[in-house]
């Protein structure tokens, strides 16, 4: 069967519900670019981290392609197969919500690296995409187990799942989190998920999420 893969939530990148939290102190001034790259580009992402975190667009446009998704499941279950129905998702900005480390990043002037994104993981505390956990509980409802497909290292597992539980995710379980070990490629890891499951959609939020032929473009 055609998997169909639900294209409205490509390149929403860490958006979320506005919240008075975790944002650019306001007696702060913005970063400035300084001497380094990293410095520079920290200060470049500040507009975009203060949207993602704050905007009330992003949060109606998380909304509306969960809202898609009902529909797009909706359509594909009508198809049958002998295997089970499986939904798959990405975690890191399509069903969790990174936004304030971004933002403790951008107040140290700095950018993404591994050592301070474990310890932001370690804390399980990233918040539900607007709509996210409605959408999966709606699939559970309708017949589908849910498969979490990340590029998070196998070392984040345990606080992975704390994180997910905490929240209310179904399937929040080892074996429907399928985490890189080794590649970040996910195309063995849909594999090994359609092996077993039909799969009747796939969310993420880049190319990447749904077939590897987009990492190079």
């Amino acid at each position: 069967m055609q998997r169909t893969i639900l294209p409205a939530l490509l390149l929403l990148m860490a958006c979320r519900e506005p919240r008075p939290v975790a944002t650019v102190p306001a007696d702060r001034p913005m970063p400035e670019a300084g001497n380094t790259s990293r410095e520079r580009v920290s200060a470049w992402n500040t507009d975009a981290v203060v949207w993602q975190h704050t905007s009330a667009e992003a949060h109606r446009l998380f909304l509306q392609g969960f809202e898609l998704a009902r529909i797009r499941l909706a359509d594909n279950l009508v198809r049958t197969d002998e295997r089970p129905a499986a939904v798959v998702v990405d975690i890191d900005e399509t069903v969790l919500d990174n936004s304030p480390y971004q933002v403790h990043i951008v107040n140290e002037g700095t950018t993404y690296d591994q050592a301070s994104w474990k310890a932001w993981t370690d804390r399980s505390q990233a918040r539900a995409m607007p709509g996210a956990v409605e959408f999966l509980l709606h699939a559970q409802r309708s017949g589908c187990e849910v498969f979490y497909i990340t590029n998070r290292d196998i070392r984040e597992r345990a606080s992975t799942l704390r994180n997910l539980d905490s929240l209310g995710f179904p399937f929040a379980d080892d074996r429907h989190l399928l985490l890189m070990d080794g590649s970040s490629d996910k195309t063995e890891r849909r594999a090994s998920v359609s092996a077993t499951h039909r799969i009747v959609l796939l969310i993420g939020d880049q190319l990447r999420d749904f077939d590897e032929r987009f990492k190079d473009r």
